[in-house]
């Protein structure tokens, strides 16, 4: 899903009526922070911004500082999830 598109906190319910089923995972960005939640079967994960602030974030007022996510998923889901965090500028 996209930030722009759909909120993170509603993705959730409207998805899976679009898709015909309810998925394990949905995946999101553009929403400028880190975020990974549980809603009953449905693990919503949220990829921080590679930049941190750009104008974008700073007139929407979404503080982040620059990060990545890695995650390493075995057969029952989620194993571990890796925040890599850049400094700012570089």
């Amino acid at each position: 899903m996209h930030g722009h598109y759909d909120r993170v906190d509603q993705c959730v319910t409207r998805l899976p009526q679009l898709l015909g089923y309810i998925p394990s995972y949905i995946f999101g960005g553009h929403v400028h922070h880190n975020y990974e939640k549980e809603y009953g079967s449905t693990t919503v994960v949220v990829n921080g911004a590679l930049v941190g602030a750009d104008d974008y974030a700073m007139q929407g007022r979404f503080g982040t500082k620059p990060s990545q996510k890695f995650m390493v998923f075995d057969e029952e889901g989620i194993e571990a999830t890796y925040i890599i965090r850049f400094k700012d500028g570089k």
